[in-house]
C-alpha cells in the first residue's frame, strides 16, 4: 500500500489497488463509449450488456454533444457527461453501472458543487478512502475500483423512475444510498478495466516433467551400456582363465 496527496491540500489519500489487484491484469480493449455500444436502448432502462465488462449499463433520456444538450453526452470517449436542468419539465440526466463477475472497473466520478440539496455535505462526505476499493477523493470526486456485482447509480434530480438517486457498492459492501439530489452536473470516467491472470503453473510442471523423463531415459541407456561392459568384460576373464 502506498500513499498519495490529494489536488487540493497535503491530506493523505490511501490507494489499496496493489493488494486488490494482485492476480490480475489490465484489459486496455475497452472505452466507456464501445462499452455502451454493446448495451441496447431499452424503454424504462435496465439496459444490459452482451460480452462487456458491465451487466448493466443504462443511461436514461435523450443523448447530446454537449452540456445541456439533451439529458447526456459524451465528453470523450471515455467520460460521459450527465447534463442538469434546473426546474420545468425537462429531465436531468441518470445512469446506472453494474459490473460482471471476472472483471474489476476503476471509475472516477466527479460532480458539480452548485446542488442546492446538500448532497456533498451529506451523502457525498459518506465516501471515504477507509473503504476498500475507494483509491482517492477529492474536494468534488472519487475514484473507485469496482469487482463483480458493485453498483454505481445516478439520477441527479429524481427524475426517473427505476434508478436511485445515488447508490454505490464497491468491492462488495455498501458505501451509500442516497435520497439526497445531486442537483448538478455529474461526469462519470472510466480509467481502467482488469481481468484475472491466466495462470501458466501447469505449463510450467508439464515443461519440468519432459525434462524428468530425458533425463531418465538418458541415465538408462548409460546403465545399459555399464552393464553390457561389465558382461563382456566378465566373459572375456572367464576364457583366460578356462584357458
Amino acid at each position: 500500500m502506498v500513499f498519495g496527496y490529494n489536488v487540493f491540500g497535503n491530506t493523505p489519500q490511501k490507494f489499496k489497488s496493489e493488494d486488490l489487484l494482485s492476480g490480475w491484469k489490465l484489459d486496455s480493449n475497452w472505452t466507456l463509449k464501445g462499452i455502451n455500444a454493446l448495451c441496447p436502448d431499452k424503454t424504462g432502462g435496465s439496459e444490459s450488456c452482451n460480452g462487456t465488462p458491465f451487466t448493466e449499463f443504462t443511461i436514461r433520456g435523450t443523448e447530446g454533444t454537449k452540456m445541456d444538450d439533451g439529458r447526456w453526452w459524451w465528453v470523450n470517449n471515455n467520460t460521459l457527461g450527465l447534463s442538469n436542468y434546473e426546474g420545468g419539465d425537462d429531465k436531468s440526466g441518470a445512469c446506472e453501472i453494474h459490473i460482471r463477475e471476472g472483471y474489476q472497473v476503476k471509475l472516477r466520478v466527479r460532480f458539480e458543487t452548485e446542488g442546492e440539496y446538500g448532497f456533498i455535505e451529506n451523502s457525498f462526505a459518506e465516501i471515504s478512502t477507509d473503504s476498500p476499493g475507494i483509491l482517492e477523493k477529492t474536494e468534488d470526486s472519487f475514484t473507485a475500483l469496482m469487482r463483480g456485482g458493485d453498483k454505481l447509480s445516478i439520477d441527479i434530480d429524481s427524475d426517473w423512475s427505476g434508478t436511485a438517486r445515488f447508490y454505490l457498492k464497491v468491492q462488495g459492501t455498501q458505501i451509500t444510498n442516497s435520497s439526497d439530489s445531486i442537483d448538478d452536473e455529474v461526469y462519470v470516467t472510466l480509467e481502467s478495466v482488469y481481468v484475472a491472470e491466466e495462470a501458466n503453473d501447469d505449463d510450467d510442471d508439464d515443461d519440468d516433467d519432459d525434462d524428468d523423463g530425458d533425463d531418465e531415459a538418458i541415465l538408462t541407456d548409460n546403465q545399459w551400456w555399464l552393464v553390457g561392459g561389465v558382461i563382456l568384460v566378465g566373459l572375456a576373464g572367464f576364457k583366460i582363465m578356462k584357458s
